[in-house]
């Protein structure tokens, strides 16, 4: 059975300042994924024109929906706008009539002006559908901590001294450790959010206008950490360090090791984004296909840049 727009259906487009409309997509999402948006939305973290969603609407319900978030990278010095598609999502009784497909080409068509390119992470049962609308298959390069990375402080200040590095050794914090950060301290929690806001980049792919999307992991700073030693945040998920914020640039090396000295925290064996040059040795690079998670695809250039340049998309920057 196929589907047309008629009268009682209409298109809606960037409505999440609209409170009511976005209750009706929240209530998409949490029959699709579990979630809605709106106490992140609510707090001013849905900057507006960042995270654009496209909905067929009929009687107060959305039937489907495909959603913009405009993305804006920085790839060894160069700016890189990008578009992620996500909260692709229709209702049970609805699917099967192409209401998804004609959103992806609406919002493709009302969006790449200015784009260098669109890319997505798929369930992989949802693979073929994203091939029929013409999206091809990519691959990240994950990164994974060296054995050596985690090595005690005093041994490592050893080896960079023998390295003559004395860079990397200012940077390296005898007795550093990480604490969670409380969500019910209110001066943590803003230090922390202030922390994200503010950081310098802390990956070869780094995500310019990534705030949002962090707080939207975040907000509550679940799963966040603070080691005063290094004024570093860290966010350590599932055996997987998400990201590092901060202004005074630790190394790497310094980060893990604190982390596998800190108590109540999870040391990390996976990196959720892809480390800075100088923090290149404290890792290795393999090719990841997503496992159970998710599929990469895209359009345009964009996946070309990632395999070359041997990057994986940062963990917070999933939309």
């Amino acid at each position: 059975m196929g589907w047309e727009e008629g009268e009682t259906v209409r298109l809606i487009r960037d409505y999440m300042q609209d409170a009511a409309a976005r209750a009706t997509l929240g209530a998409l999402t949490q029959a699709a994924f579990g979630f809605d948006f709106e106490a992140w939305a609510a707090r001013g973290f849905c900057a507006r024109g960042a995270y654009v969603p496209y909905s067929f609407e009929e009687d107060g319900r959305i039937l489907s929906n495909v959603s913009v978030n405009r993305m804006e990278f920085c790839l060894n010095g160069e700016k890189r706008r990008w578009l992620q598609l996500g909260t692709v999502a229709t209702r049970e009784d609805m699917r099967g009539r192409g209401l998804a497909r004609r959103l992806v080409e609406i919002a493709l068509a009302d969006s790449m002006d200015g784009c260098d390119g669109v890319y997505l992470f798929a369930n992989p049962e949802a693979a073929g559908f994203y091939e029929k609308c013409g999206f091809t298959r990519g691959t990240e390069y994950r990164s994974f901590p060296r054995a050596e990375a985690y090595l005690n402080t005093d041994a490592r200040l050893s080896s960079l001294r023998e390295r003559g590095d004395s860079r990397a050794e200012a940077r390296l914090d005898t007795g550093a450790r990480f604490v969670p950060v409380n969500p019910g301290d209110e001066r943590a929690l803003a230090a922390y959010q202030r922390a994200v806001h503010e950081t310098e980049p802390y990956a070869a792919l780094w995500q310019e206008n990534g705030f949002g999307l962090a707080m939207f992991y975040t907000m509550n700073a679940e799963n966040a950490y603070y080691c005063p030693a290094l004024d570093a945040h860290a966010v350590v998920e599932d055996g997987s360090l998400n990201a590092v914020f901060a202004r005074n640039m630790p190394l790497l090396r310094a980060v893990l090791a604190a982390l596998a000295a800190s108590e109540n925290v999870e040391t990390p064996t996976v990196i959720g984004f892809t480390p800075r040059p100088e923090d290149a040795d404290a890792c290795v690079r393999e090719p990841w296909d997503g496992g159970d998670d998710y599929r990469l695809y895209g359009r345009g250039r964009v996946l070309e840049e990632i395999a070359a340049n041997r990057l994986c998309f940062p963990a917070l920057s999933h939309a």
